[in-house]
Formats: structure tokens, sequence, C-alpha cells
């Protein structure tokens, strides 16, 4: 009984310790996605206006990238991406690609092609955050590298996850200790319990005897008369 009261003990704490441990890391990680992506989202939504400006007036004066959501004095140099200018029906006119140079026209024309059959306005596709804008001119995808932040959502996510089956694994071993102690209260009021009807059956079994002896007794003494 007492194993058993200890195994529900268990199974009590270790089920409001795990629920907790992934409601947390569910939400850490869900936080960190979307604060994430919400920002590199921002700097595509400036990166797509400034290739749009670019790619309709030829020559103009453009932002400079520091003054992005994200940016920084370095970010004409670590910003990494690339636009496609297509028409209305989605064909490739032109492609934009002097902030990245590991990806060729080729390929940049499959990434495009790919993206814009999944009929989405934004994503992810690979290392890259995608966007899409279309108007009357035709249609521009941009192309954001954000290798650096998936890594990070990764790191997070394994490093999170690696802590909370490390928290659940010590919390366990803890638990199995301290239910020892958690149930010994109900161990010694079992005890209690038992030394109770003991000493009640004996307290009970003496009057009882002396009473049955008693009755012998007196049958004994008037044995054959009606009375008894």
């Amino acid at each position: 009984m007492l194993k058993k009261m200890q195994r529900r003990f268990i199974l009590a704490a270790m089920a409001a310790f795990g629920t907790v441990m992934v409601v947390w890391l569910v939400g850490i990680n869900l936080v960190n996605y979307y604060r994430t992506t919400s920002m590199r989202d921002e700097m595509a939504e400036e990166l797509l206006r400034r290739e749009q400006r670019a790619f309709r007036r030829p020559g103009a004066a453009l932002p400079p990238m520091a003054d992005m959501p994200g940016g920084g004095p370095e970010a004409e140099f670590t910003t990494r991406f690339f636009a496609a200018h297509c028409d209305p029906a989605g064909h490739i006119i032109f492609i934009s690609r002097d902030h990245i140079s590991s990806i060729d026209e080729e390929l940049a024309g499959e990434y495009t092609e790919t993206v814009l059959l999944k009929g989405k306005e934004r994503g992810y596709y690979g290392d890259y955050r995608y966007l899409i804008r279309e108007d009357e001119t035709g249609i521009t995808v941009l192309f954001l590298n954000v290798a650096d932040s998936l890594q990070a959502m990764r790191t997070l996510l394994f490093v999170s996850l690696g802590t909370g089956i490390g928290s659940l694994i010590v919390v366990f071993g803890l638990i199995v200790f301290f239910s020892r102690y958690a149930i010994r209260p109900f161990a010694e009021n079992i005890e209690r319990q038992k030394r109770f009807i003991t000493d009640a059956g004996h307290e009970l079994k003496t009057p009882i005897t002396s009473i049955a002896a008693s009755a012998d007794v007196a049958a004994m003494e008037h044995e054959g008369d009606e009375m008894y």
C-alpha cells in the first residue's frame, strides 16, 4: 500500500513539474521564433521597398541600410539578400544580386519560381526569409539570408530541450528521494491504527474472557437449574 502511495506521489509530482516545463519550453521558443521572425520581416519589408525603388528608378538615391530596422554601421556589408523582379504573370525580368555572391542567377531563378508556386506572401525557404509584393507593375520577390537567426533559434531550442530533460531527470531523482519523507506521516498513521486495533482487541478480549469464565463457573455450580 505504501509503495503504491509513493508511486502515485512521484507520478503526480512529475506530471505537475513536466507540465510546467513543457509550457515553459514551448513558450520561450515560440516567443523567440515570433520575435526573430518579426524583426527579419521588418528588415525584409524595407529592403523590398528599396529594391523596388532601385528597379523602377535606376540611379535614384537609396536610403542607407544602416537606418533600416535591425541595421547598423555594418549593415551594408553583413546584410545578404537578392531580389527577383517579375512581370504580372510571374516571369522573371531581372534579378538583383549586388548584396550576395553565394547565389547565381540560375539558382536565384529556381528559388523565385519555387516560392511563387507556394502562393504565400512570406515564409522561410532554406536559409532565407522571403517576401513577395505584387502591384500593377509586376511582382517583386525578396530573399533575405537569415542563416544566423535560424542557427540562433535552433541553438536555443536544443539548449532549452537539453536543460528541460536534465531538469526532469534531476527532479525525478529528488522526488524519489524525498517521497520517502513525504509518505512517512502516512506510514506512522497506519502503524498507529494497527497498534490501536491490536490494543483494542486485547482490551476487549480480557473482559470477554472473564465473563465467559464466570458463566462457565456459574453453569457448573447450578447445573440442572432451569435458570441456567
